[in-house]
């Protein structure tokens, strides 16, 4: 703390002073805690007082600055209010919020940051009667997520200790995530080349590939697929690191949980382990009931040889893509499909008269050569 003290007072920061004058430098954990230090601890000012820095080295050195000296301020005190006025008995909540006390926003100048005019309710007494002036009704809906680019898929590996729900496991990854800084892009371009994952524009999709990969592995083997493995093994790191685990038994424990993936992967099977889904519309070639299992799209009647294979040319057939098929014996055209050489291509899909799904590839044949002869066939992805 006489560090801490003394580089405050060379500070050229008037808040600086005011932590000092109120003594607000106290033992506290929270700030001081060396069970919490890695290699290395924060990044802080020094007693050197810094002259002719660019405006890029100021900034940097300001925003240092600020949370060096707004750590040592008091919280933050609001005030807020919530509301409820009945309109023919309905009631309608209106909360509002001000600051009170600034406490260490204060640091960064935002003293008024609560009081923006929409936050701020007008007084009212208890059980006053108040006139209903007008009455909007709002019709939403929500947003799917966005799909990663490179750049949030790289965030969300650097973050995915927040998706771990226990505690010191997500203490153990909150520094780490997934991947290390020098391997991240390197695990994404691998998994493009491995065809896991495609660039459609800027966006990154999943391949048909990835999306049997992953159903496949959360029924066969679900903690490959959970952060909190990482998680879980990035705390057993840090045990060896603080002495409390021996190296032999954090070996032992490794060679333990792979023979366990090991067994689970051997004796797993997707048409026993996972279930067939409720029976829907109706077989093309008998009219039973039809059943979408894990790689295809089968009929109930054991008599029946109908089935259509999920994956088409590197392309997963959603149910209702099969349902249009069979309906309308043609789909399409869809994009998506890959050739031998790995070119994407543009193509419908037929029923056959002998109920296989074939490309339709309309009256001028192959486009632009992007499907290839023989191209692969849902069979052949599939086995």
């Amino acid at each position: 703390m006489p560090t801490v003290k003394s580089t405050l007072g060379k500070l050229e920061n008037p808040f600086a002073r005011r932590v000092l004058d109120n003594n607000w430098i106290k033992p506290n954990k929270r700030i001081f805690n060396n069970a919490k230090v890695g290699d290395h601890f924060a990044i802080i000012p020094t007693d050197t007082v810094p002259r002719s820095l660019d405006n890029n080295e100021q900034a940097i050195f300001d925003m240092v600055s600020k949370r060096f000296v707004a750590v040592f301020f008091p919280p933050a005190q609001y005030e807020n209010t919530t509301r409820i006025t009945r309109v023919e008995g309905e009631p309608f909540k209106t909360e509002g919020k001000i600051i009170v006390a600034p406490g260490w926003l204060e640091v960064y100048g935002r003293e008024a940051a609560g009081d923006k005019p929409k936050e701020n309710l007008p007084a009212v007494q208890q059980g006053e009667r108040v006139e209903t002036v007008r009455i909007e009704i709002n019709t939403e809906q929500t947003r799917p997520p966005v799909r990663y680019n490179e750049g949030t898929i790289l965030s969300a590996m650097e973050a995915a200790g927040k998706l771990v729900d226990d505690e010191e496991l997500r203490d153990a990854m909150k520094e780490k995530g997934l991947g290390t800084p020098a391997t991240r892009a390197s695990i994404i371009e691998t998994l493009i080349s491995a065809h896991y994952l495609s660039r459609q524009g800027k966006e990154l999709q999943p391949t048909a590939k990835a999306i049997q990969t992953i159903t496949l592995l959360k029924s066969a083997v679900p903690e490959l697929t959970s952060p909190e493995l990482t998680g879980e093994w990035e705390f057993r790191l840090r045990e060896i690191e603080h002495r409390k685990l021996t190296r032999d038994a954090f070996m032992r424990d490794i060679r333990d949980l792979t023979k366990d993936i090991v067994d689970k992967a051997k004796h797993f099977h997707p048409d026993e382990h996972m279930p067939d889904t409720e029976p829907f519309g109706q077989c093309p070639k008998c009219g039973s009931p039809i059943v979408e299992r894990f790689k295809s799209f089968t009929c109930t009647n054991e008599d029946c040889a109908f089935t259509i294979w999920k994956t088409i040319a590197g392309r997963l057939l959603s149910r209702d893509e099969f349902e249009t098929l069979v309906r309308d014996k043609q789909i399409g055209p869809l994009g998506g499909f890959r050739s031998r050489k790995g070119k994407r291509f543009h193509a419908a899909l037929k029923l056959s008269d002998d109920f296989k799904a074939e490309f339709d590839f309309g009256p001028n044949g192959q486009e632009n050569g992007a499907a290839q002869p023989g191209a692969r066939t849902d069979e052949q992805i599939a086995r």
